[in-house]
């Protein structure tokens, strides 16, 4: 709390007025702005920048007097949500925040179908935000030609217009994304299909961080690669849409150790890959990507979050910015 961080009272009670100020024009992104810029400065002094993105929910169910929250999905109560982009070194040293957008989810009308929202163009849907940080990212890009920039996605990013959108950007921006579609290749192919049928390029152990309920443990793998051309969906404002060069990369561990998932990971990129060595690196930048899962974890159970106390979504925001440094 800001009584037990500062040192007396006179100074959580100015902390209290900043996130109430009903003039200043405050808002979570205002207050981050400065600590962007300084994460752009260490970013362009970096050969290349893994940037990460993912949503996270933030829940608030027990404030029940507090005004503009929203629904978190599968009732799991009411809240909001975040949705981030991190700047990585490829050794996995954070360099900082480099966008952040939190906002509350409007209620769900009863009647939503997945062809319903199939049929929406991407700025009518809520994945609109995984393309508006592809778009910051290749704002960030323009501005340091010397630095290589690669936003990297789990299966939720796993858009046809977030592949399709990397080719606008700068030459220096990329994109590693992991597949969550098996998707229709040229030829009448199937994705997975297609990649069981590649030849194995080599086998490695590779450390595995923890996740849900499982230990961290070393994983042995093989990789496969190979450039695909993936067809548009037949569905909605898509059909029509040209195909797209990507090269697809599989990581899979052939022999899981008994009650364990396996590790099956389905990578695309807009990166070309000449050799094994190149797939191993792509794999080690997509490892950095949990980086930002570990940053969740802290804004929840070591900044506590969760457990402010404001009337209204806009102040829990406002105080969430300091939360996202403290926590980066």
């Amino acid at each position: 709390s800001f009584l037990g961080s500062l040192e007396d009272w006179a100074a959580a009670k100015g902390a209290y007025g900043l996130i109430e100020h009903d003039k200043a024009p405050l808002s979570m992104e205002s207050l981050l702005e400065p600590h962007s810029a300084a994460t752009l400065s260490r970013m362009a002094a970096e050969a290349r920048v893994l940037l990460p993105q993912d949503s996270s929910g933030l829940n608030y169910s027990g404030l029940k007097a507090t005004t503009g929250l929203g629904p978190l999905g599968e009732n799991k109560g009411r809240g909001l949500w975040l949705h981030s982009t991190l700047a990585y070194r490829p050794d996995g040293v954070p360099l900082g925040v480099l966008d952040a957008h939190c906002w509350a989810r409007p209620e769900e009308p009863g009647n939503a179908t997945p062809r319903g929202r199939n049929a929406k163009s991407i700025d009518q849907k809520e994945s609109v935000r995984w393309l508006e940080q592809l778009h910051n990212a290749a704002a960030a890009a323009r501005r340091m030609p010397q630095t290589q920039v690669v936003v990297m996605t789990d299966r939720e990013g796993d858009l046809y217009e977030l592949h399709d959108a990397v080719g606008l950007g700068p030459p220096n921006l990329h994109t590693l994304i992991r597949a969550q579609h098996d998707r229709n290749l040229e030829g009448h192919r199937k994705l997975w299909e297609f990649m069981a049928g590649v030849p194995c390029a080599g086998t490695r152990t590779i450390e595995v961080p923890r996740r849900r309920g499982q230990g961290a443990r070393q994983a042995t793998v093989e990789i496969r690669f190979s450039p695909v051309t993936i067809r548009a969906p037949e569905a909605g404002v898509k059909k029509g849409w040209p195909p797209l060069q990507l090269w697809a990369l599989q990581v899979r561990e052939p022999d899981p150790p008994e009650g364990l998932e396996a590790i099956d990971w389905m990578l695309l990129s807009d990166l070309p890959i000449a050799d094994a060595e190149q797939a191993w690196e792509r794999v080690e930048w997509y490892r950095c990507r949990w980086g930002i899962e570990e940053w969740h974890r802290v804004i929840k159970t070591g900044c506590h979050a969760e457990r402010r106390e404001f009337k209204t979504a806009e102040h829990l925001m406002r105080v969430l910015a300091f939360d996202l440094i403290i926590a980066w």
